[in-house]
């Protein structure tokens, strides 16, 4: 969808707020603001956009056509200089003139778009100084393994003797890499579950042999860290221009719907001087221009009831939901019933006493009291059902989530049920999740609750062994499960003990959260 011209903008509005955010490649956007290496934070959550700079990453050739070369860059005079300033300082660096290396030059830096030109400085002196080495470092990380080490050997000496350096080079040891994988392994998306004693890549590469897109592109990764390349795993959505085609187009764009098949993951290697560039792994991808089952029969991804071998983020998007949100239910009453007049018969036939007689003396204020006791009773009788209904469908709610937190013999959706539900307890204490490392998270957390005077334990237990099911594949016993699912509880009733009534009120029987 790149148009013609040397940028485009995207607005993005999130139907569904999970605390994810899309961000395009080679995008600027005032709207938002980086949070880590991979995070950012938009300053609206109801909308963001994005402004992308053409040439986009995947243009390997003009990137490599493009020498690595030193240029000065004097932070007086740019157009952002007080953000060169403040980012030489927090790199004690001292003075105006500043040697960084770049795969452009000057003059095409001037030649940048007008409304990205105050950000492209600052993002070269970021690459350059900083950025640049903590990727060599961060990327190329590999844990020590007997396991991988088998995986390591098992490499044809080609690729074990390769030591590429320039993108061309790296772009060749990857597609070697490619190569070898596809030739002695099956694409499938039903490639069975890795044994929790065995290592996820060692089992894929050296047994099993079978596996879809997370298999090619975490196997991948680790083969382009071990002969060096910088290189991380990523997910998220793939859209062909089959998709496109069936996109509804009105005056204000696209209007795309992506499902589960369209989920993907993929390889990205680090280009000095450049950034980050998208390498495809898995076969049938990097053959097509489409994706899914139109052109090729066999590369579509794990549909929406294929949740065991997926990540966090696609597993919780896949289970069911545990929890339900009751809707508000309004009930108009209207008591309307007219007396009737001195002339008018009431009905029955009997005519209205002109004397009165006192309560019960006039015949048509006896039906009259009559039909208001009985509207009366069935008002309450229907308060009663209702109240009823709302106490029963709390305790439904109650059980299956029980139900479902116990469950041994389906230990992935009891996990990630627990999960959803301790994040959803803590937004209801007021702590958000800002995308920071989870376990940072889960110590602020405890922090959190602690001086809430609340139970802590549920964030020390659950999130860890999420993490364990989610990246070690390591299914928790059940004594730990048991543990788990009793802090959670006792959490959540901590909580709703230490609210005020109508919070408590909402807590139990509206959202139904204990």
């Amino acid at each position: 969808i790149l148009p013609d011209s040397d940028t485009f903008s995207c607005t993005v509005q999130p139907q569904r707020r999970d605390g994810r955010y899309y961000q395009p490649y080679v995008s600027f956007g005032a709207q938002v603001s980086f949070l880590d290496d991979a995070s950012v934070k938009p300053a609206k959550r109801s909308s963001y956009s994005w402004t992308v700079s053409a040439p986009q990453t995947w243009a390997l050739s003009s990137i490599d056509a493009h020498e690595l070369h030193s240029e000065t860059i004097r932070a007086a005079g740019t157009d952002d200089s007080n953000a060169v300033t403040s980012f030489l300082n927090a790199l004690h660096i001292d003075g105006t003139n500043v040697n960084v290396s770049a795969r452009f030059s000057s003059s095409e830096v001037a030649d940048s778009p007008e409304m990205i030109q105050g950000k492209v400085i600052p993002a070269v002196l970021m690459e350059s100084l900083a950025y640049r080495d903590f990727a060599k470092d961060a990327y190329t990380d590999l844990p020590d393994s007997d396991d991988l080490d088998e995986v390591y050997a098992a490499l044809p000496e080609s690729l074990q003797n390769s030591k590429p350096s320039t993108p061309a080079e790296q772009y060749e040891t990857l597609c070697a890499i490619r190569s070898w994988m596809a030739e002695r392994t099956t694409y499938t998306l039903a490639p069975g579950k890795t044994p929790r004693t065995r290592d996820f890549v060692n089992f894929f590469l050296l047994e099993n042999q079978k596996g879809y897109c997370v298999h090619y592109a975490t196997a991948g990764t680790i083969l382009a860290r071990h002969l060096g390349i910088p290189a991380r795993y990523c997910e998220g959505y793939l859209v062909g221009e089959d998709i496109l085609d069936s996109a509804s187009v009105d005056s204000d764009g696209y209007t795309v719907e992506l499902k589960d098949r369209q989920a993907h993951a993929w390889c990205e290697f680090y280009v000095d001087g450049y950034g980050w560039v998208p390498f495809e792994m898995t076969p049938g991808y990097y053959d097509s221009t489409k994706v899914g089952d139109v052109e090729v029969a066999d590369s579509t991804e794990p549909p929406t009831n294929t949740t065991q071998e997926t990540t966090m983020d696609a597993a919780a998007s896949n289970v069911v939901s545990t929890e339900m949100t009751s809707a508000s239910v309004t009930s108009a009453v209207s008591s309307g019933e007219s007396t009737a007049s001195e002339t008018e018969p009431i009905p029955g036939g009997t005519e209205p006493d002109p004397n009165g007689g006192g309560l019960f003396g006039n015949t048509g204020s006896a039906a009259n009291l009559v039909r208001l006791f009985i509207h009366i009773f069935l008002w309450l009788l229907l308060a009663a059902v209702l109240t009823a209904a709302v106490i029963l469908l709390r305790r439904w709610h109650i059980q299956r989530r029980r139900r479902i937190f116990l469950d041994t013999l389906h230990p992935r959706q009891a996990v990630f049920a627990m999960y959803r539900y301790l994040f959803r307890l803590l937004r209801w204490t007021g702590l958000r999740f800002e995308n920071e490392p989870l376990l940072e998270f889960c110590e602020t957390a405890v922090r959190h609750l602690r001086q809430k005077d609340l139970p802590a334990d549920a964030p020390e237990i659950i999130i860890p062994m999420t993490l364990a099911l989610d990246f070690g594949k390591q299914f928790p016993e059940k004594d730990v499960q048991r543990k788990a699912a009793a802090s959670v509880e006792e959490l959540a009733n901590a909580i709703c003990a230490s609210c005020k009534p109508f919070r408590r009120f909402c807590m139990k029987y509206i959202l139904h959260l204990c």
